[in-house]
């Protein structure tokens, strides 16, 4: 099947994690050059993204290809009559906060990151694919209200995170070809905001990364089936549950953001918390109580699609489970941190609410009940997209209904909706030098009862006084260059919400010396009205220089 370009620059996409527990649509996605149809003749392998089996030819299966990156350089060699590739890159970045304000917020971070891959094939029959992540960094802030320049912060945290990322074997037969591994889905046609790319897990640590790291591989079997020339259906399971990836707090674009609406409901967990310990906690917090890694904890999904001459259409279903978590805190523990009890117990004295509060606390500890609870349900989603090229420019369009999606009120409270979701783009190319592209996305969420307003999603000063479907929906704006034979490139990215009257603005000038190394300075805007998801990050605002080489 064709595979169509993705319309805008993925990196955007993630800049608000606390979408992942909002429950909100996506912002934007990644622009990689696109794929070439996945029904080739026998004789002309195809080149699809490594998550993604090539429809079967009728007389040899069809090659699969990782996702084109600067990672596929690589070194080549014959081994045991096959051919393995190695390659990689190692990355330095240094972002920093362009406003250096005593909130507490993080203010700079010195990030290292090293990729390997591994790719060897065999006969054109099977194929071991691995790859590998490795990050250093270290990140300062200054949570006690005192103003600091550049990096004399005074509590600089270091961490490292060190992933498996696809790590995969496919067998190529004649009538299937599977794959069994680490693997990262891409389905839908508008990638990011898709209602059905909904197989992987989000990881929202690092805003600036490049955008094949924002979804997080699953370990999943995938069987693809061909349908005659025009058409294949592909069988996903996913046997295990794996959550989403963000920061609660202790960084910038984490939840407990300084100032924020939820830190203000919640309090300020770095008084209570070592620094040493925040990536930990970071995760500890992201569920209490995930699904068993049992067969009932599966996921499941269908994907039929059909080339009908220039037009590709497809129908996708996912049987699986909400990854944004009903997060419940004992309203007792949330007066204590609002009012800093943990890191001020003289707050108490004159204040005999304060005193029991605390008193109930000692006791819901001694006899054993959980003050924070998150826990996952199940859901699923059904969708219909189709995409086309004429000429210059790709048309694509997705649709999507999912019930049961956990989302949150005003009052930080979980809710339970059905969900309908779509998105529409054209992008338009002009060889390798210019790329425009612009998608409109939205989320309608079905009976809202008088009362509950959507946090994030829909404007405080909206009346919430009778049932009704709450509509969100917004733009995504691309513009690249590629200048002096591909040496300078230029991208700007830009997202805009009327209902919310919130922007985005992402920037990048990359210049590459050779086509192994390469220099990019990048910056970050945000802005919106108190309330909003880019209005709880507008401190966030980030400038960052990095140098990239790859081999």
């Amino acid at each position: 099947m064709k595979k169509y370009p993705p319309i805008v620059d993925r990196r955007v996409r993630w800049i608000v994690p606390i979408v992942l527990a909002m429950a909100s649509p996506a912002f934007a996605q990644d622009s990689q050059p696109t794929s070439e149809p996945a029904s080739q003749a026998a004789s002309t392998p195809a080149t699809l993204p490594a998550s993604e089996p090539a429809s079967i030819a009728a007389t040899e299966p069809a090659a699969m290809e990782p996702a084109a990156t600067e990672e596929s350089v690589g070194l080549a060699a014959e081994v045991l009559g096959g051919t393995a590739r190695f390659g990689g890159s190692v990355m330095s970045r240094l972002a920093l906060d362009t406003r250096f304000d005593p909130t507490g917020e993080d203010v700079f971070e010195f990030r290292n990151r090293a990729i390997l891959s591994l790719d060897y094939r065999w006969a054109s029959r099977f194929r071991v694919f691995i790859q590998g992540r490795f990050d250093w960094f270290v990140v300062g802030g200054e949570p006690r209200r005192q103003a600091f320049f550049f990096f004399n912060a005074a509590n600089p945290r270091w961490d490292y995170v060190l992933d498996l990322r696809e790590a995969f074997v496919d067998v190529y037969t004649r009538y299937v070809d599977i794959r069994l591994g680490n693997q990262v889905f891409t389905w839908g046609q508008n990638e990011g905001v898709s209602p059905i790319d909904v197989l992987n897990p989000i990881d929202a640590r690092d805003v600036l990364a490049q955008t094949d790291l924002f979804k997080v591989p699953v370990p999943a079997v995938q069987a693809t089936v061909a349908l005659g020339d025009k058409g294949s259906l592909r069988a996903v399971w996913i046997p295990f549950f794996i959550p989403n990836k963000a920061n609660l707090y202790g960084q910038d674009f984490a939840l407990l953001t300084p100032g924020s609406d939820f830190y203000n409901s919640v309090g300020d967990i770095s008084r209570v918390i070592d620094p040493s310990l925040d990536p930990r906690i970071n995760q500890a917090l992201v569920g209490t109580k995930l699904p068993p890694p049992s067969p009932a904890s599966s996921t499941v999904g269908l994907r039929l699609q059909y080339q009908l001459g220039p037009v590709d259409l497809a129908l996708s279903g996912v049987f699986g489970w909400n990854r944004i978590p009903r997060v419940k805190i004992d309203p007792d523990l949330r007066a204590a941190l609002q009012a800093n009890l943990l890191g001020d117990p003289s707050a108490v004295i004159n204040d005999p609410a304060l005193r029991d509060t605390v008193l109930r606390l000692q006791q819901k500890t001694q006899l054993g009940i959980a003050l924070v609870d998150a826990t996952y349900e199940r859901t699923g989603t059904v969708g219909f997209d189709i995409g086309a090229s004429v000429s210059d420019f790709t048309f694509k369009g997705d649709f999507g209904w999912s019930p049961n999606v956990t989302v949150y009120g005003d009052d930080f409270l979980p809710l339970t909706k059905h969900t309908l979701r779509s998105a529409a783009g054209v992008e338009y190319r002009y060889g390798d030098i210019l790329q425009a592209a612009i998608s409109w996305h939205s989320t309608a969420v079905l009976n809202m009862e008088a009362g509950e307003r959507l946090m994030f999603l829909e404007p405080h000063f909206q009346p919430a006084g009778k049932r009704r479907h709450a509509f969100y929906w917004g733009f995504i704006g691309l513009l690249r260059l590629s200048l002096f034979d591909d040496r300078l490139k230029l991208t700007a990215t830009a997202v805009y919400d009327p209902m919310l009257a919130q922007v985005a603005l992402l920037g990048q000038a990359g210049w590459h010396f050779t086509e192994s190394h390469s220099l990019t300075l990048m910056g970050m805007w945000l802005d919106g009205p108190w309330g909003t998801p880019f209005g709880h990050f507008t401190k966030s605002d980030q400038i960052a220089l990095e140098y990239r080489y790859a081999f």
